[in-house]
């Protein structure tokens, strides 16, 4: 049925292209005149749209939105050598009987919304080899598609939120498996992966994990002792997280990626990524078919066990050790759960996959025991130092300390909260922060992209019973705006 109403839709948009072209004989010398009418800012009309036109090229699917500019900005912009005959046959191309400026800008701004998002359109037009119209035309066809995979997934949910649990007919998951791979081609999905792997190599491989455990101890000093760390403490601290807050250099970052539906991590240099999804696609070998509210979680030195199954090339995955990632990843799976404690519940587990690092107290009892150790206190890292792995060897103190932590990250939807310019606009997304915060995370950073919110956070310090009291706690609940106001995303 799905297929036939999109097949009738085709018809349609094709029916009223060919009626648009056939109508536009009569009219067209007439109502090209009109085209030196002006819009708001006193900008000529035909000068108004080229320019439209040409920053959407300029864009294509990456750039600033030309429906977006200013005024300002548009008399700046450049007029593409392709956009006057463009708006020429989509005036050409107008239905008599119309206002022509008020259809023409309608369907200009169409067009450069579909151009924006579409790299082959952008080239197309900007060739000459397709038309605005067409343009329109195909973004129809987009949008049709974007709304039908929105009803199977939100349908899937709907189901999820009456029913409290996961779906388990078979047809309903491969439905679902297909809407969200869909979802996983869109431009702006990958940027979110784009910045969960900038925020993976930031963190372990250029310091970020290092300076942030320096600034947690300069904290703790201040607030124990009232003074600030000594110098070769702090050069000892940042040279020891440095060695061991992730993985060895040689070592790849291993990166757990739940709601995957893909691999969209695949070809990044230094990741070695685990995906899982409730119901993955079946001919998928490298996405493992799971539900990661029912995962065990085995202790640190237990094997990942794996299922086979017909119906998943990767197998059922039933458990992983404790402690076993460096990332874990959820990139638009919070905002489709049916229930807020669940969200909450989502977290806990990825908190048991992640590593935890020794408190700030034993990191500064490692960091003096080894400084009293060297003869007369000196300066750790000093020509005789022999590098970072050779400052952070010498005491079993150093060499038993725990400075190993774990990224949390998440991508998901203005549904969660909507776009805004600070963060104290953002109650839900606050609330988040503090229900992830409360499981043993600290918070990192926020970050609004093209169509998500982006929240990273680390793995706190902890002692042991903390860590084994975490599992036992009842789950935070996330709220999020959309379903607050009555609605689903």
């Amino acid at each position: 049925s799905n297929l036939r109403c999109a097949l009738e839709g085709m018809v349609c948009l094709s029916v009223r292209r060919a009626v648009l072209l056939f109508s536009s004989t009569m009219a067209t010398r007439s109502q090209a005149l009109t085209l030196d009418g002006v819009v708001p800012g006193a900008v000529p009309m035909r000068t108004f749209l080229e320019r439209r036109v040409s920053a959407a090229i300029a864009a294509g699917s990456s750039g600033p939105s030309a429906t977006s500019l200013s005024h300002a900005r548009l008399e700046e912009m450049a007029i593409h050598t392709a956009a006057p005959a463009l708006i020429e046959d989509l005036a050409a191309a107008a239905p008599s009987g119309v206002g022509l400026s008020a259809w023409l800008h309608q369907t200009t701004l169409q067009a450069v919304v579909a151009i924006e998002h579409s790299t082959k359109l952008s080239a197309g037009c900007a060739a000459g080899e397709l038309s605005l119209l067409d343009a329109v035309v195909d973004n129809t066809e987009r949008l049709a598609r974007g709304e039908h995979v929105y009803k199977v997934i939100n349908g899937h949910h709907r189901e999820l939120r009456q029913r409290g649990e996961a779906a388990k007919d078979d047809e309903v998951l491969r439905s679902y498996a297909e809407a969200a791979t869909y979802v996983g081609t869109r431009s702006w999905v990958h940027q979110g992966i784009d910045w969960c792997a900038a925020q993976a190599r930031t963190f372990f491989r250029e310091g970020g994990g290092a300076k942030l455990a320096r600034r947690e101890l300069m904290k703790h000093s201040h607030d124990t002792i009232g003074a600030p760390l000594t110098a070769e403490t702090q050069e000892w601290v940042l040279r020891a997280a440095d060695v061991g807050v992730g993985p060895r250099e040689e070592e790849p970052i291993r990166l757990l990626d739940v709601g995957a539906c893909g691999t969209l991590f695949e070809g990044y240099e230094g990741l070695e990524t685990m995906a899982l999804d409730l119901c993955p696609q079946a001919s998928n070998p490298n996405v493992h078919q799971c539900d990661f509210l029912e995962l065990g979680i085995g202790d640190a030195a237990s094997s990942p066990v794996v299922e086979p199954n017909d119906d998943f090339a990767a197998g059922c995955l039933r458990s992983l050790p404790a402690g076993s990632f460096d990332v874990v990843v959820f990139s638009l799976v919070l905002s489709y759960l049916p229930d807020p404690a669940q969200r909450g519940a989502m977290m806990a587990k990825a908190r048991q996959l992640l590593p935890t690092p020794h408190t700030c107290e034993r990191q500064l009892e490692a960091a003096r025991a080894h400084l009293t150790a060297k003869p007369g206190g000196a300066p750790v890292g000093g020509a005789a130092g022999g590098g970072a792995a050779a400052s952070v060897a010498g005491t079993s103190e150093a060499n038993e300390m725990r400075w190993r932590r774990g990224l949390l990250l998440v991508v998901d939807t203005f549904s969660v909260d909507r776009s805004v310019r600070t963060w104290q606009e953002a109650p839900y997304l606050q609330e988040w922060m503090a229900a992830v915060e409360s499981l043993g995370f600290v918070f990192l950073r926020h970050t609004t992209l093209a169509r998500s919110h982006a929240l990273a956070f680390t793995t706190a310090p902890l002692e042991q019973a903390e860590l084994d009291a975490l599992p036992s706690r009842e789950p935070p609940e996330m709220r999020m705006r959309r379903e607050q106001r009555g609605e689903w995303e």
